[in-house]
């Protein structure tokens, strides 16, 4: 059998499996598992390299909004991870929340000032 006709391997070489748990623990999520790992193998690390992916997409989406809300002055972005579910979901909807609750009283306070430039006291 040459190396194209082999069998894709059924174990998790454990300290590649390490090496990449301590680098999600870093913050590094450009450390993945091979890909070409066979049954229950394959799975754990498909599974860990889509649990690496949703941190990945999490903190590019937590950066687009912070640029976009808190640098751009774009109040109406939130978050969205695609494909969020659970506790991903979860934190999703508390820093919208957050969000929310920043924004409110400002988007009033433009709401106001607007008002009364315009003659309107009856806002104040």
């Amino acid at each position: 059998m040459d190396q194209s006709q082999q069998a894709a391997p059924d174990t998790i070489d454990l300290k590649q499996l390490l090496s990449v748990l301590n680098a999600y623990k870093k913050g590094d999520f450009t450390a993945r598992m091979p890909v070409d790992l066979a049954g229950v193998s394959g799975k754990i690390a498909d599974t860990l390299d889509q649990i690496i992916d949703m941190a990945e997409q999490t903190t590019v989406e937590y950066a687009r909004v912070a640029k976009a809300v808190g640098r751009q002055g774009r109040i109406d972005q939130r978050i969205d991870v695609v494909g969020a579910r659970g506790g991903w979901a979860q934190q999703n909807i508390s820093s919208n929340s957050i969000i929310n609750d920043l924004v409110s009283p400002m988007s009033e306070m433009i709401h106001v000032i607007g008002a009364v430039s315009e003659g309107d006291l009856s806002q104040i």
